[in-house]
């Protein structure tokens, strides 16, 4: 008769090398949820800055809703992409559920703002023409730009498993 012994030994290291490979992609998909986030927040358009600070992360049946905030909305002239408050603010608002993504978390970024489809289109509200200080390359930051360029990542580079 013969005999392996020692299998215990192996699958505990299998299962360690699990958990660092798990470790690496989770950090990959924080990594990348927090990259498309900024992007998406710091060079999207901004005129009130409600836009901005309606875009969300979502996950695991977080819900959301549009918020205006009326002192932006009320303010004197309009602000530029990238202005503070409403950047600095809308990433403060999201970027900490960063921590609770997994690397398979099912994630979303949404914007329920009642005009964020037409702006996506490239109108702005009631009509309105979207200002040339709000476009990046001849683009308008939203969704469909971020989605090309991050798309365009043939393999997460920044990740060594």
């Amino acid at each position: 008769m013969i005999q392996m012994t020692g299998l215990q030994d192996l699958i505990s290291k299998v299962e360690r090398a699990k958990l660092v490979k798990q470790k690496k992609l989770t950090s990959a998909v924080q990594n990348l949820v927090r990259d498309v986030f900024t992007e998406l927040v710091v060079h999207g358009p901004q005129s009130s800055g409600n836009l901005v600070l309606n875009y969300r992360i979502k996950f695991k049946g977080v819900s959301d809703s549009y918020d205006e905030i009326p002192t932006y909305s009320n303010r004197p002239g309009p602000y530029q992409r990238g202005d503070a408050p409403a950047v600095p603010q809308a990433l403060n608002n999201e970027l900490w559920k960063n921590q609770n993504i997994r690397y398979n978390t099912k994630v979303t970024i949404s914007n329920e703002a009642p005009y964020a489809e037409e702006v996506e289109a490239g109108e702005g509200p009631g009509g309105l023409p979207i200002r040339d200080v709000n476009y990046v390359n001849g683009r308008i930051m939203m969704i469909s730009a971020i989605r090309l360029k991050f798309e365009r990542l043939s393999n997460l580079t920044h990740v060594n498993l």
